[in-house]
């Protein structure tokens, strides 16, 4: 692993999906989670369970990670499906 951070707002901002004016697919977790970006007041920005952000002080689970490889490495989705039972493993070329 080359580098490991918690997400920040002009990340989450650059992913697209489905519905990039309300929501996003593929930023929707099912869970609430923080960005690493502060807002005014100091307040975290988050992204709720249906992908859109929010501004709280409080209220959720926990942050989502982004993990850079270094050069070689990947996930073979193919042998696992990323489920806590089944959890993707970094191979190398």
């Amino acid at each position: 692993i080359e580098e490991v951070h918690a997400m920040i707002y002009s990340e989450a901002n650059a992913v697209t999906g489905s519905n990039s004016s309300t929501n996003d697919t593929r930023r929707k977790t099912g869970a609430y989670y923080w960005l690493a970006s502060a807002g005014s007041n100091n307040g975290l920005w988050s992204v709720d369970n249906g992908g859109n952000f929010n501004y709280y002080y409080y209220y959720c689970w926990g942050v989502r990670p982004v993990v850079s490889l270094k050069s070689g490495v990947y996930v073979d989705t193919s042998k696992h499906n990323g489920t806590g039972s089944d959890k993707y493993v970094l191979e190398m070329n």
